[in-house]
């Protein structure tokens, strides 16, 4: 082959691909979001948002507060895991995931800010009780509890869907597989 030919050929590949990269490029946002949202409508997505942005963050507060009541200044080492949680709840919402994914974050949620009540409960009638009691619920004891509600609706979450689809109960309780004719009037 002549070297004329030669470099004309490289040179047509050559702008092939970079109009063919230019395309992609110039659809990317727009490709990119249909693929991340997975054919998920936008509304959806915003109601998402707007349910989990507020509970992961009343979850990392908790956690920080009860963390800091007993850690101090070194519940600042546990600023990344608590973003980390928040950003967890927003790629959650966004991304096409499977729901139960959705649920186990959102039952973790509930879980860890259920445990309020159980912390708060003792101290407040503590408080009315008498100011100088010893407290019915140590603060080292805050975070674990709310670890553990945060755990217990996390395994609710994945599992809670699989008990019923595993047993082949029906809404009525029946068993599916052993009804197979409605009962008859006698």
């Amino acid at each position: 082959m002549a070297p004329d030919r030669a470099g004309s050929i490289g040179r047509e590949n050559a702008d092939r691909t970079l109009r063919s990269a230019a395309r992609r490029v110039r659809g990317w946002p727009r490709d990119m979001l249909i693929e991340v949202l997975g054919g998920s409508s936008l509304l959806r997505v915003i109601v998402r948002l707007a349910l989990y942005l507020p509970l992961a963050c009343l979850t990392a507060f908790l956690f920080y507060v009860y963390l800091s009541a007993e850690l101090a200044y070194y519940a600042v080492l546990f600023w990344p895991l608590l973003f980390l949680w928040v950003g967890a709840g927003v790629v959650i919402a966004a991304a096409n995931l499977d729901s139960e994914v959705r649920r186990a974050y959102l039952l973790a949620n509930a879980g860890a800010i259920a445990t309020t009540p159980v912390i708060w409960t003792p101290l407040i009638i503590e408080a009315f009780v008498s100011p100088r009691a010893s407290a019915w619920v140590p603060v080292s004891t805050w975070a674990p509890i709310t670890f553990v509600g945060l755990v217990v609706g996390l395994l609710m979450g994945f599992f809670a869907g699989r008990v019923g689809a595993q047993s082949g109960d029906n809404s009525v309780g029946l068993r599916s597989s052993d009804v197979t004719e409605p009962p008859t009037q006698h």
